[in-house]
């Protein structure tokens, strides 16, 4: 066994391009032929498509909070920001509240 079918064995068992019926490929230009291919794996291409934004959704969550925790200690000071807006914003968004609290922790040491 090669490291191309090491690599490749799990998307081809996957999508399982053998056992694709025969179309004849278009002759109408680039948008068409990628049109051709794309319809055979919609739900696959969807579902990338949604994880994608999800993630993208996350990260962005994740670096408007690390910057609020960053702007807020800047500001106020740790103590001051801990005591005022902390509870809040751990009420608000109880997702991010490990990574806030990881982030002031690192804040606070010397």
């Amino acid at each position: 066994m090669s490291l191309s079918d090491l690599i490749y064995r799990p998307f081809e068992t996957l999508i399982r391009p053998l056992d694709i019926p025969y179309t004849p490929l278009p002759s109408r230009g680039p948008f068409a032929l990628l049109v051709h291919f794309a319809s055979k794996f919609r739900g696959v291409l969807a579902a990338v498509a949604v994880l994608m934004i999800a993630i993208e959704g996350i990260n962005l969550a994740t670096i408007w909070g690390i910057s609020f925790v960053v702007d807020g200690t800047t500001a106020k000071g740790a103590a001051a920001f801990l005591e005022e807006d902390w509870p809040t914003r751990c009420r608000t968004f109880p997702s991010v509240r490990v990574r806030l609290l990881a982030h002031a922790a690192s804040s606070l040491a010397p």
